[in-house]
């Protein structure tokens, strides 16, 4: 019971360390667009499950220990490794722009806007579009505020606060 409890305490101060360190560290300015790009703490949370996780798949494999904990592993990696959140572009003359490492890039244009949806008890504000694209800024990415402010000064839409 007290290793739950020390699990439940130490994720709580991780998730707001990251969320401290989201709201601290500021958007990025290239060539007139911003970037919103991972937080530090987020690369490396994310990076070391990859490493773990996909480490202790191979070693179980190659060990020639029981295949099915392996498979129980294996899910969990790749939920890591497809789960990685990729940076988001505001451009002023086209819309909100992000792309993932293994996929096609997903773009909103300004006149294609429909609602702004957040911030959330996580901190994650939702970017949705007439025609059902979504761009989700998580409390990974950095300077939430920064963000929710470029959208409406850009698609002239107003924040709804999630309940």
């Amino acid at each position: 019971m007290l290793i739950v409890l020390i699990t439940a305490v130490l994720g709580e101060i991780v998730r707001r360390l990251i969320m401290s360190s989201a709201a601290r560290a500021r958007a990025r300015r290239l060539a007139g667009s911003t970037v919103f790009r991972i937080t530090i703490a987020g690369r490396a949370i994310f990076l070391a499950a990859i490493a773990i996780l996909g480490g202790l798949t191979i070693v179980l494999l190659t060990q020639g220990d029981d295949w099915r904990v392996a498979l129980l592993l294996a899910p969990f990696f790749f939920l890591c490794l497809l789960g990685y959140p990729g940076c988001i572009v505001i451009d002023p003359a086209a819309g909100v722009t992000t792309c993932r490492w293994y996929g096609r890039p997903t773009e909103i244009r300004w006149y294609d806007v429909k609602q702004l949806i957040g911030p959330d008890q996580l901190g994650q504000s939702i970017l949705m579009s007439a025609g059902g694209q979504k761009i989700v800024h998580t409390s990974f990415h950095v300077d939430g505020a920064a963000f929710r402010r470029e959208v409406e000064r850009h698609a002239h839409v107003t924040a709804t606060p999630r309940v």
